[in-house]
């Protein structure tokens, strides 16, 4: 399997993670791109109205490193995950349902640099 080297998504990209609540708007588009979709549960920890937003949920370091939310441990997705050869950590037990504690995993690598802010970022991340 071929890993996206920088976790932002390239032009090249095979499969895209995006919230389920998401999925029938953006699947069949997706397929017409040539993308596969995996579809993330909704995030229970967090403002009902955020729950579908990956970027409250995961993590994407890299190659196949990955941090999850703790509500996503044992479920089919990490499964899935793990099956495709992502190697998943879990840095928190819970998220906050409001800002900053619900952005943990809401950071960004553009190119070289890590774009967080240091009041709401997962520290183990």
């Amino acid at each position: 399997m071929n890993y996206v080297s920088k976790a932002n998504l390239p032009i090249s990209a095979k499969t895209l993670l995006i919230g389920e609540k998401y999925s029938e708007l953006l699947k069949i588009p997706l397929q017409n791109m040539g993308i596969e979709s995996i579809f993330v549960p909704e995030n229970t920890f967090v403002d009902k109205r955020l729950a579908g937003h990956v970027d409250l949920s995961l993590f994407h370091f890299g190659a196949n490193e990955m941090a999850a939310s703790a509500y996503l441990k044992g479920s089919k997705f990490i499964k899935n995950i793990e099956d495709y050869g992502f190697n998943v950590i879990f840095p928190c037990e819970k998220q906050g349902e409001r800002y900053p504690f619900d952005a943990e995993f809401n950071l960004c690598f553009f190119g070289d640099n890590l774009i967080y802010n240091p009041k709401s970022a997962n520290p183990s991340i």
